[in-house]
């Protein structure tokens, strides 16, 4: 007599009780239908006690299966196509769902993050005239308001808007630096009537002189997101230096 047991106690469904014996051949005559009504038939006309989750056969059809069989071979025919397989021990059957061994293909996956004030810094894609956090100032990343000396941030945005192509056009533009030319190819940058002697180049030091500021201040802005200019004392960041 079949007798399933409830879902909701257990999360299989049995689909047959256990026999005392199995015979060797059985007379089978199932339409194609769906594989938990097949299964149940097998069990019933072979005495196998068949159990499945029943979540793996709820929406699988079965093929159909006559003729006489070995009750192995008729539900291996069963099973075809459906993507599971049968473990065997006495008169007991559990259908489960192999392991694939070949390769798995993940849905669309959407990552996202939380990014706190350090990751605000970059001002490309921004559209803005201003930045999240700078850190030229202290290593620290903190917003301009936060920061305890005068800086003026150079933005990706406005480089492009008044096209800025190399460090002498931005300071033109920066407050409190002044560009002094020495012909064609040489120039000064100067800051309270001072000349300017080091610069923090990539977050590097960098001592610069009248004769070798051409290398750096010819460079393509086209590589960087932007320029921030620190007034005010930077010993902490650069060591001792001009009073500029």
């Amino acid at each position: 007599m079949l007798r399933p047991f409830p879902p909701s106690l257990t999360g299989l469904v049995v689909l047959g009780l256990s026999a005392a014996a199995v015979a060797a051949h059985v007379q089978l005559d199932l339409p194609a239908q769906p594989l938990s009504k097949s299964l149940t038939q097998l069990s019933q006309a072979s005495g196998l006690q068949i159990s499945a989750d029943d979540s793996l056969i709820a929406s699988k059809q079965a093929p159909a299966v006559r003729g006489s069989l070995e009750p192995a071979q008729a539900l291996s025919r069963l099973l075809l196509g459906s993507g599971l397989d049968a473990q065997v021990q006495g008169n007991a059957v559990k259908v489960f769902q192999p392991a694939s061994n070949g390769p798995m293909t993940l849905g669309n996956v959407d990552i996202s993050a939380q990014t706190g004030i350090a990751g605000m810094a970059t001002t490309e894609g921004s559209g803005s005239y201003t930045t999240g956090s700078i850190s030229s100032a202290t290593r620290l990343p903190l917003s301009i308001r936060e920061t305890p000396q005068s800086v003026s941030v150079i933005t990706r945005q406005r480089i492009e808007d008044q096209g800025m192509n190399d460090l002498n056009d931005v300071v033109k533009y920066a407050p409190g630096v002044t560009l002094r030319k020495f012909g064609s190819d040489r120039q000064q940058f100067l800051a309270r009537g001072f000349a300017i002697d080091n610069l923090m180049y990539d977050g590097l030091p960098t001592i610069v002189s009248t004769f070798t500021l051409d290398t750096i201040s010819g460079a393509d802005l086209a590589l960087y997101d932007r320029v921030e200019v620190v007034r005010g004392a930077t010993g902490l960041m650069t060591g001792a230096g001009s009073p500029s």
